[in-house]
């Protein structure tokens, strides 16, 4: 399972630098219909009420599970920790801790949740604050993996793959930024041969550079690396 979630991760990235080279084309062709289109709604422009008067509509609310959800709703919106406190489903009352310990990047609030749910608090913060330092407060290793990873994600920092145990998450890590950053020494780092030609692929038509696609020895490879850059120089 842990293989697979790494290969779509890997995937998303691909397809979204490549851009598979496919245009897609609408057509514009009328449908005629006797129905009456419906009408889109657009998204509710934010009022100012104050949190008081919000919450009064979260306390006409009898259900309870529905409750919790408007009060962790307005706790996150208005960083009010003390409305956590209301909310009666433990799993939610987390939640609503971690939302708000990510939004103020405050990491003594990851200290109200129990062990299981705070090394995810822990990571929420180190991703925003862009701190792989917190993410050494992380005991489970696959999670600190991650959390090094959403980091990198953010400050495309490749020093910080290093400190990844796992060799996969380790080249997903590489990966991703080398797709924001498009250096080519980045691809020398990576063990596993398939993930190095995708690598190299990515510079290749990122760059535009034949050459790059020469550093991949499988025949039919280069050759793919070298359409894709053809691709790029079209514009496709």
């Amino acid at each position: 399972m842990k293989n697979k979630s790494l290969l779509i991760l890997i995937t998303i990235i691909v397809l979204a630098i490549l851009g598979l080279g496919i245009k897609f084309r609408i057509s514009k062709k009328q449908i005629i219909t006797s129905e009456k289109p419906t009408p889109i709604l657009e998204k509710p422009t934010p009022i100012t009420e104050t949190e008081e008067e919000v919450l009064k509509i979260c306390n006409k609310i009898q259900t309870q599970e529905i409750k919790n959800i408007c009060y962790s709703n307005v706790a996150t919106v208005k960083q009010n920790l003390s409305l956590c406190e209301k909310i009666e489903d433990k799993e939610e009352k987390d939640l609503c801790y971690i939302n708000i310990a990510e939004a103020k990047q405050d990491l003594s609030i990851c200290e109200k949740i129990d062990q299981a749910k705070k090394e995810s608090c822990y990571m929420g913060v180190a991703e925003a604050k862009q701190d792989w330092s917190i993410c050494e407060k992380i005991q489970h290793q696959e999670k600190k993996d991650y959390c090094y990873l959403k980091v990198v994600q953010v400050n495309r920092d490749a020093s910080i793959c290093d400190k990844i145990v796992s060799e996969e998450i380790k080249e997903l890590c590489y990966l991703t930024v080398v797709v924001a950053t498009q250096n080519l020494s980045i691809c020398e780092k990576i063990q596993n041969q398939e993930q190095k030609n995708l690598c190299y692929v990515l510079v290749a038509r990122a760059k535009r550079d034949l050459s790059i696609c020469d550093k991949i020895k499988e025949l039919e490879k280069r050759d793919s690396c070298y359409k894709e850059v053809v691709s790029a120089k079209l514009g496709l």
